[in-house]
């Protein structure tokens, strides 16, 4: 690589490659510099963005001279010093479905976390699909926001808001801060818009199981739907194993250990597989469902399509609801297996494992230490399960049957 200030003679001496490519770098300005092809000279810029070198060419030799093109240099080194992508700087902003597009291609998104992110731009933001990212201001974002909490509540529209807040801060640093300089968002923190959200603590208390249990196991398939009946053994399921409600309909045979009495869910919210054991009478439930299972892959199948699972049990849960005279959700039933566990004095570390959370980054026995065997935590799964039916006063059925003594019998 040579070295020379770039003037009008040095660029007119300097010859033609025979082959790849010449670098001149001026010695006045750094990261200015002249790069000679076979049949053309052209001058660039080149500094480092976010810790990548980039490299942008200015003009081509002579349609722009030295001196104009140092003065452009300057301006391009002093972008690159703040940040700015050159390369992206004239870009024309994309429209906001655009920009998801390209925010959904650019990360891993759970399909519950997509369907929501989906509902969110078609419901909440449908009339600015077409807009321009760097067209939204903070006068629409607060102005929208308020409008969703009378539409939607304050839930919602805080949801609502905090996907817009990081779709925006994607196309930022996709697009580069000259297209979208500043997230509109911000301004709900600036003018203390965002409304205070309060954890949901609705459960299903001990003394409510007797007419949920009732509600959940009088579930009988009619001529409405095929499916009530796997809706009576998702639920159970739920409150039993504590699974999310995805972990519950995405649950495969494949993944279920019939004779261990285990399951996995190989993909959680926080990325990370989690092996569940479970006790005798969801080892009863699950065994009666393979035999009926007719070689669905899935353990709780769509009647429609056998080959799916079920969708949404939205109408038989609001059948048990009103039966039982216990309102709850889908969720509402994992944070009844957490409340149970917490009353039964299972450890922290083990019901943290059963629920799939992480330790926190400054608990360093449960990060490092604690090392808990999906053996150990049977114990806990076995005596919720045994709380749960005794405060329901229900008594199982029959003796769990092995797989292979009831095919041998047949």
């Amino acid at each position: 690589m040579a070295r020379e200030k770039l003037t009008k003679s040095v660029v007119e001496r300097t010859p033609y490659s025979k082959e790849g490519q010449i670098l001149v770098w001026d010695t006045d300005l750094p990261g200015f510099g002249l790069r000679v092809g076979l049949k053309t000279k052209a001058f660039f810029a080149e500094a480092k963005v976010n810790r990548k070198t980039i490299r942008d060419t200015i003009g081509i030799y002579p349609r722009i001279m030295p001196e104009a093109a140092r003065s452009e240099a300057r301006a391009l080194l002093l972008d690159m010093e703040r940040g700015i992508d050159p390369r992206k700087k004239n870009l024309a902003a994309p429209a906001l479905e655009d920009a998801y597009a390209a925010f959904k291609k650019a990360r891993e998104l759970a399909p519950r976390t997509e369907y929501d992110y989906n509902r969110y731009l078609r419901v909440h933001f449908g009339g600015w699909r077409t807009k321009a990212v760097n067209d939204i201001t903070t006068q629409m974002v607060a102005k929208r926001h308020l409008e969703l909490r009378h539409k939607h509540g304050e839930a919602q529209a805080n949801a609502g808001m905090r996907f817009l807040r990081s779709l925006l801060y994607f196309a930022q640093a996709e697009y580069g801060e000259s297209v979208i300089p500043s997230n509109p968002v911000t301004i709900l923190g600036h003018k203390r818009q965002w409304f205070r959200e309060m954890p949901r603590q609705n459960v299903i208390r001990a003394t409510d199981l007797p007419e949920w249990f009732k509600a959940v196991l009088s579930l009988k398939n009619d001529k409405l739907s095929q499916d009530r009946e796997t809706v009576r053994d998702l639920l159970q399921a739920l409150l039993f194993l504590g699974l999310r409600r995805a972990e519950g309909l995405n649950l495969k045979w494949e993944n279920v250990d019939l004779k261990g009495k285990t399951l996995t869910i190989p993909k959680t919210k926080n990325y990370e597989p989690k092996v569940l054991p479970f006790g005798p009478y969801m080892a009863m439930l699950l065994n009666a469902r393979f035999l009926d299972s007719a070689g669905a892959p899935y353990v709780f199948p769509s009647s429609s399509d056998r080959t799916k699972h079920l969708i949404e049990p939205r109408n038989v849960l609001r059948d048990v609801n009103k039966r039982s005279g216990v309102t709850h959700t889908l969720h509402d039933l994992r944070r009844s297996f957490a409340t149970f566990l917490e009353s039964l004095d299972v450890s922290v570390y083990a019901a943290r494992k059963l629920m799939g959370h992480k330790a926190a980054s400054n608990d360093v026995m449960g990060r490092h230490y604690v090392v808990t065997d999906v053996e150990r935590l049977r114990p806990a799964v076995e005596k919720l399960e045994s709380f749960v039916l005794s405060a329901a006063g229900v008594t199982p059925a029959a003796t769990v049957v092995s797989i292979d003594r009831k095919r041998r019998k047949k």
